[in-house]
């Protein structure tokens, strides 16, 4: 392949000497789709901004997904680049996985879509007759994961997650289709079992060999002191030693001890842990995931986010309050989807929350201790997911910027909370954002983003846009950074991953 950059998302020819690849040149462009030789030879691209290519059993025909943050559409395209057309798919959706039916007359694919709140979606397995267009979903089920495959005998191979506390683990299942492809039959069937995540399945030709990935990904905080006002950090310490996922989210106000989230013992619970503590204390336990976590304006309590319970009915996010000190949770209000809030600190007073609809992002005010809510500003459009924002401390300034999984500009906008004014800072030579957070003193930024060659950086940037690198992660994920009231430390997080190519005989 040509030049530097990442090749992924590999798809046979039947004549077995080429291969469809997933290309990313340089991480300022998006990918493409490249026909490959095994022999040698100049590689051909077929396809601009495109990924993760099926090759149609015969050769003739190519599916892919296409789009910006969530794979939104499925195109389809002759094996040498021409006549592509969208087949489905809209803003909000999320494709991961697009297969062929073994008679090349129909595609399954995963559907994914976030409404009904932050960490919950309704995800589908669904089935598209290219031919008359019609599409029958088979499977709907919260759990599904990326994996899929399409066996000569008609099963739809696919992965579900298990139940809590094993949520970040995922095994294989098999369901029959009939003859046409259009509906499932039977009960599912258990292929595998065990811990990590099974994912990127294929059957042989044969029918006979189930190939896939077993991978593991676990998100750890790391504490560090930051040094010589902002211009670098001390070496990273790591917060606990367990290995399941932890996001920080807030400190305590004395700086001493971090404020997180926790899957360690099932759901998401609360924790606290101090920087030189061994294990961390239970805050908040219980059925329910908490989401988000941050410190009340005058720091005598810890708002969170409580995710509805599995079987409820009641789809509504619950925001409450616990005093720091320790007492009973009451509820501050609930939303049927919050995704952020934040307050300021003393002596400002200001909090706000964030929810969506369908096709807006809707950014209110609110009183921690009543619940009573006003409607400061609004995202309109359907890619309001894309959105991420976070409060000075002072309580004046929103900054907000547009997540991309993809590297592009890195823009945040500073609202003006009085009276509305706006302005950009651009983030020359930095591409990206994915994260950021005010620092404590609110004269500067601490965001996460890409370098020019896609290296993952922190960056300490001031309000005239002025970025300096102060941590780079050529390995791992990685997260946001969470300032101490004080502004001395940091707890960051970082997801550190490993696979291995597991195959089955006799499925």
């Amino acid at each position: 392949m040509p030049g530097e950059g990442k090749t992924y998302f590999v798809s046979w020819f039947p004549d077995g000497s080429h291969v469809l690849a997933t290309r990313n040149s340089s991480p300022t462009e998006k990918p493409s789709l490249w026909s490959v030789s095994v022999f040698g030879g100049a590689p051909r691209k077929l396809m601009e901004a495109a990924e993760r290519g099926a090759v149609s059993p015969d050769g003739s025909q190519i599916v892919f997904v296409r789009g910006d943050y969530g794979h939104e559409e499925i195109w389809q395209m002759q094996s040498d680049g021409e006549h592509a057309r969208k087949i489905l798919g809209q803003p909000g959706d999320s494709c991961e996985s697009v297969v062929w039916s073994p008679d090349g007359h129909r595609i399954a694919f995963l559907r994914a879509v976030y409404r009904k709140g932050w960490e919950e979606a309704d995800v589908s397995l669904g089935i598209h007759d290219l031919l008359g267009g019609k599409t029958n979903y088979v499977l709907s089920n919260s759990r599904l994961r990326a994996a899929l495959a399409w066996s000569a005998d008609g099963r739809l191979v696919y992965s579900l997650s298990e139940l809590p506390p094993n949520q970040n683990d995922s095994n294989l299942w098999a369901i029959n289709v009939d003859a046409r492809g259009n509906q499932a039959w039977g009960q599912p069937v258990r292929l595998t079992s065990g811990p990590d995540a099974k994912g990127r399945a294929s059957v042989s030709a044969d029918g006979k060999r189930l190939s896939f990935l077993r991978s593991a990904e676990s998100p750890a905080i790391y504490v560090s002191q930051v040094e010589a006002r902002g211009s670098r950090l001390s070496p990273l310490q790591r917060l606990g030693l367990d290995e399941r996922r932890n996001f920080p989210y807030t400190w305590t106000p004395d700086g001493k001890s971090v404020i997180f989230t926790s899957d360690r013992d099932g759901v998401f619970h609360l924790f606290r842990q101090a920087i030189d503590q061994p294990a961390p204390d239970l805050l908040v336990g219980g059925d329910q995931s908490v989401t988000v976590a941050r410190l009340n304006a005058d720091s005598s309590a810890i708002l969170y986010a409580l995710s509805p319970a599995p079987n409820d009915a009641d789809r509504r996010v619950q925001l409450m309050r616990i005093p720091l000190s320790g007492g009973t949770p009451q509820l501050v209000l609930a939303e049927p989807a919050i995704n952020n809030f934040q307050c300021a600190r003393s002596p400002s007073t200001v909090c706000i929350f964030s929810a969506y609809s369908a096709n807006q992002l809707g950014l209110f005010t609110f009183d921690p201790a009543t619940g009573k809510k006003d409607l400061l500003t609004s995202i309109e459009g359907s890619e309001w997911y894309l959105y991420n924002w976070t409060l000075s401390p002072d309580g004046s300034t929103l900054a907000m910027a547009k997540k991309q999984r993809l590297p592009g500009r890195a823009d945040i906008r500073l609202l003006h909370i009085a009276g509305g004014k706006e302005r950009v800072l651009t983030l020359k030579g930095w591409t990206g954002i994915s994260s950021f957070d005010w620092a404590a003193d609110g004269r500067r930024i601490w965001v996460t983003a890409s370098s020019p060659t896609g290296l993952q950086t922190l960056l300490h940037v001031d309000l005239r846009g002025e970025a300096k690198p102060v941590f780079q992660e050529p390995e791992k994920y990685l997260g946001w950074a969470i300032p101490s009231p004080n502004g001395r430390h940091l707890a960051l997080w970082e997801a550190g991953s490993s696979s291995n190519a597991w195959l089955l005989d006799g499925f």
